[in-house]
């Protein structure tokens, strides 16, 4: 039964992509066409424009020495073409792990979520953002527990998109680290 509702979840959420992939593909082949035919064209529309700031970055790392940690961003381009980034940790940044939750458990909650918002609605009633259950499971963890290979996201207080030299307030690795070994990945005889 769980696995249906599984099944269930993950078709609506393909159909609500592929629905949205399409509208954005109809919308901009009219706004190309809407431009192709003004008696006016103006090129720079037509650019993408880089975005005006980034304040958290992806990356696997390189390597971690002292409070430092060398980044190899994800999505290196030209409106950020910086690759490695060093980020400097103090005692203020929080670590944490992400790790994706069961996907019962996942079904689960989300069951008990969606019975609690049928109720508020019908009381008039918003829930707080604390009542949404979240994908996966965090973990407070240290800057020892980070190594080389692990992907992470890093986020600053100031604009990071031209710099490669930061401090971060937040790290946080995403999965299983690097240095770790999932034991539900080996065979039963090595546990």
């Amino acid at each position: 039964m769980q696995r249906k509702k599984l099944i269930d979840v993950l078709i609506v959420v393909m159909t609500i992509a592929m629905t949205t992939t399409i509208v954005l593909a109809a919308y901009r082949t009219g706004y190309m066409t809407g431009l192709k035919n003004s008696p006016v064209t103006i090129r720079t529309l037509t650019m993408q424009q880089p975005p005006p700031e980034a304040k958290s970055i992806t990356g696997q790392v390189v390597s971690v020495i002292g409070t430092t940690i060398t980044l190899q961003a994800f999505g290196t381009s030209s409106t950020s073409p910086i690759a490695n980034r060093q980020v400097s940790t103090t005692r203020a940044t929080v670590f944490e792990q992400r790790t994706s939750k069961d996907p019962k458990v996942l079904i689960g909650e989300l069951d008990v979520f969606s019975a609690k918002l049928q109720a508020a609605r019908v009381k008039g009633e918003n829930l707080p953002s604390s009542a949404y259950p979240t994908p996966y499971i965090v973990k407070k963890i240290s800057l020892s527990d980070i190594h080389p290979g692990d992907t992470v996201v890093v986020t600053a207080a100031e604009n990071i998109l031209t710099v490669s030299q930061f401090t971060a307030i937040q790290v946080a690795i995403e999965g299983t680290p690097a240095g770790a070994i999932a034991t539900s990945s080996l065979p039963k005889s090595s546990r």
